[in-house]
């Protein structure tokens, strides 16, 4: 069947809280970090194991071991069992969080990880480990995991660099996808999915894993280190028999000099006989020259 691309423009389909909310539920040479840890609830039965993150957003390889780590120190908390849930944080270049997750009673299974508004689910290896590098929006950065029953475990890291970093970066809950198209100057970049690096060097990162229930999925781009480099993102939203003539909520992230604002927007996706084609919406992200003047 063919599949209609027509495009939809929007500038007022938006209904923006007044409230900064969160949803519930990068290269070597790191410093020490800070680390708190909560027992894990209780065991969970495991699954055909699946990979933690795309390739593009981990780090470590198949084994799920940080690669070139030093300065940790871990501070672990038994509970019911002697089940015990390890976060682990370390200041990467580029502004990055190297994040090193063990949790053995959850093998094979759903965890949420939280940072500044930025939320997305991962699967832990057959072992109970997620490693990934996850893009700081504060200097202070703090991450939190949880599971189904909450906080499993929270850790914070100062990542410095993060006050020279400039970063947009879009959360949401559900099976909708959602693309950032992104003007350079001359050049047009493109994700297409949550393995999304496309700009290379992290630049443009997808986050995410829709194998588990209730997917929870993330995209962050980080602008050019060149403030004058004019930068326009859009946001494109493909409209589907499943979300036609609904309101899907997003969580906007913005970073800049080592702070984060999140907003929660609601977006009016077009009725069902638009479905096929593809919503796209041009004021989420907040205005180059703008920023820059502020």
């Amino acid at each position: 069947m063919d599949v209609k691309r027509r495009v939809l423009r929007s500038g007022a389909v938006l209904a923006v809280a007044l409230a900064a909310g969160h949803l519930v539920q990068n290269i070597r040479q790191v410093s020490p970090v800070a680390l708190q840890n909560v027992a894990l609830p209780g065991a969970q039965a495991g699954v055909t194991a699946l990979p933690v993150l795309p390739v593009s957003a981990s780090l470590g390889g198949e084994s799920g071991v940080l690669n070139d780590v030093t300065g940790i120190t871990s501070l672990t908390s038994s509970g019911p069992g002697g089940c015990t849930a390890t976060l682990a944080l370390t200041a990467e270049a580029d502004a990055m969080i190297g994040v090193m997750l063990n949790t053995p009673c959850i093998r094979s299974g759903r965890v949420v990880l939280h940072h500044a508004g930025l939320t997305f689910t991962a699967k832990t290896s057959a072992d109970g480990i997620v490693a990934l590098s996850l893009p700081a929006f504060e200097t202070e950065a703090e991450v939190l995991a949880l599971d189904a029953q909450g906080e499993l475990a929270r850790a914070s890291v100062a990542v410095a660099d993060a006050a020279a970093m400039r970063r947009f970066a879009l959360s949401w809950m559900s099976e909708d996808v959602i693309d950032l198209r992104i003007n350079e100057g001359d050049l047009v970049f493109v994700s297409r999915n949550e393995a999304s690096d496309v700009l290379g060097n992290q630049r443009l990162m997808g986050f995410g894993d829709r194998s588990v229930a209730t997917p929870m999925l993330a995209k962050v781009y980080t602008y050019p280190a060149d403030p004058a480099t004019k930068v326009e993102i859009q946001v494109e939203i493909g409209v589907t028999p499943a979300n036609c003539g609904r309101d899907i909520a997003v969580d906007v992230i913005a970073g800049r000099s080592g702070m984060s604002d999140t907003s929660k927007v609601s977006i009016s996706i077009p009725p069902c006989d638009a479905a096929g084609d593809i919503l796209v919406l041009k004021n989420l992200a907040p205005d180059t020259k703008i920023a820059a003047d502020n």
